[in-house]
């Protein structure tokens, strides 16, 4: 039972530093990496999705690529190129979760930000660091509660659990509850 469990441990931690790893080093290799972690802004990208998009140049990208587009509430969409124009600066894009849908003007600079990768529910992990909640259960070692092993707290403690406020350490009998 006990390597049951160890290796339950295990595979989270490990679970958890890939998410991490994942969310983190792409934007220093140049990767926009757009999180969808916020279910008031709209989007047509999964809620709790990370999407991965690389800049390629305009006349490069072909019709159909996949792109993120930017509106102007800065909410972010997954769109397919539909035709491009870059001498004018503009484009079009359809949306692909919508059949029979209307092309839309976006505006195009020298690059593209084409989709490569999207990957689901590890944007959950960035939303769950904007909550209390969320950030014990991710490290409940920030919110340790001052033990009482001889001294109640560190020197860096004000005020121990007994609501006794103390400029020193504080002392074991000062502390006493019984």
């Amino acid at each position: 039972m006990s390597k049951f469990l160890k290796f339950i441990v295990h595979f989270v931690v490990i679970c958890t530093i890939l998410c991490v790893v994942a969310l983190a080093v792409p934007p220093f290799f140049g990767v926009t990496t757009e999180i969808r972690d916020d279910s008031t802004i709209e989007s047509n990208l999964a809620m709790g999705s990370v999407t991965y998009a690389i800049p390629v140049k305009t006349e490069e990208a072909a019709l159909g690529t996949p792109i993120l587009v930017n509106d102007e509430d800065n909410a972010v969409y997954r769109y397919t190129l539909a035709s491009a124009d870059v001498e004018n600066g503009t484009g079009t894009a359809m949306d692909p979760t919508v059949s029979q849908g209307e092309p839309i003007n976006v505006a195009i600079g020298s690059y593209l930000p084409k989709i490569v990768a999207t990957i689901p529910f590890i944007g959950y992990l960035m939303a769950a660091t904007k909550s209390i909640e969320g950030l014990i259960v991710l490290d409940k070692s920030l919110y340790k509660k001052p033990s009482f092993n001889g001294t109640c707290a560190t020197e860096r403690l004000t005020t121990c659990a007994c609501s006794h406020t103390h400029t020193e350490m504080c002392t074991v009998a000062a502390c006493r509850t019984d």
